[in-house]
């Protein structure tokens, strides 16, 4: 079980954190690049990072002097920061992915991302900076270049996943589960027209709805790339705002494993449950290949 309650100090006393798992709306407009960005820009994604992760600390929200404490006490800065690292590397890892057999369309291998990554070689994307105290901007997305993909492997016909707050039991919104597909350009392109904005003249809340950030254009190619989903119905970015930050990372590492890294000429197949042929877990090819 996943605790997002713990103790860190504070001002030479011991404060109880609680964490809260951001919706995707929060945490993706505070995602960033750290090592592209001026450090004097990095100061205030330092805050918002705070803002967009502690829910309450001994039992009150977020005030200014519990901030300011936290801006001026490097130890319970790196105490939380790397409390956070584990919570979103533990949940993320609950996550799952589902490769249906291409041979007789039934049986499904079941993938953790550690599973992912002892079978192509590739590790998750990361979901924090090196130093801990930044989210990072998702990867997945059309600007990937075209993966090998050998043509002595089979590969999964069908690609579907579980998020790992629903499996964990967490408290969340927004879709549980579904089936990620390729995506055509010009779904991709669709998508970005709907809910693209200028980044200025809209509402502090959607200013990271804008092509100039990374994290909205991976959100842009998630929704095009999503082709069914539990509970059903359409995927608006909207409804995709509300999913936890973490459930996004998950997704975007698993759209980033199974469509877009290389699959190396010594990868080992994985047995189908049902007609007990092998097969290579992942796509045939990535998304974008797909004109």
């Amino acid at each position: 079980m996943v605790n997002l309650a713990f103790d860190i100090p504070l001002l030479g006393k011991p404060a109880r954190v609680e964490m809260s798992l951001r919706p995707w709306s929060e945490v993706a407009s505070v995602s960033i690049k750290p090592e592209t960005m001026a450090a004097s820009r990095l100061t205030n994604y330092f805050m918002a990072n705070l803002k967009a992760s502690i829910e309450a600390v001994d039992g009150q929200p977020l005030a200014r002097e519990v901030r300011q404490a936290l801006e001026t006490d490097p130890q319970a800065q790196a105490a939380f920061f790397a409390q956070r690292f584990d919570i979103y590397q533990q949940i993320r890892a609950a996550g799952r992915m589902y490769a249906r057999c291409p041979h007789c369309d039934s049986g499904e291998v079941e993938m953790s991302l550690l599973a992912l990554f002892n079978t192509l070689g590739v590790m998750p994307p990361e979901m924090i900076s090196t130093d801990a105290l930044y989210l990072r901007s998702p990867v997945s997305g059309p600007s990937q270049p075209t993966p090998d993909r050998p043509k002595q492997f089979a590969y999964a016909s069908r690609i579907r996943f579980e998020l790992p707050t629903k499996l964990l039991g967490l408290s969340r919104m927004g879709i549980e589960a579904g089936v990620l597909g390729p995506v055509r350009y010009e779904r991709y392109r669709e998508v970005m027209a709907r809910w693209e904005t200028d980044g200025v003249n809209v509402p502090a809340e959607h200013g990271w709805r804008t092509s100039r950030h990374e994290a909205f254009c991976t959100t842009m190619w998630l929704i095009a790339a999503l082709q069914e989903t539990t509970p059903s119905g359409e995927v608006t970015l909207e409804a995709f705002e509300q999913l936890p930050g973490v459930d996004v990372y998950f997704l975007d590492a698993v759209c980033h494993l199974a469509f877009e890294v290389n699959v190396p000429e010594h990868a080992q197949e994985r047995a189908c449950p049902s007609c007990t042929k092998s097969f290579m877990p992942v796509a045939a090819m990535r998304a974008a290949d797909l004109v």
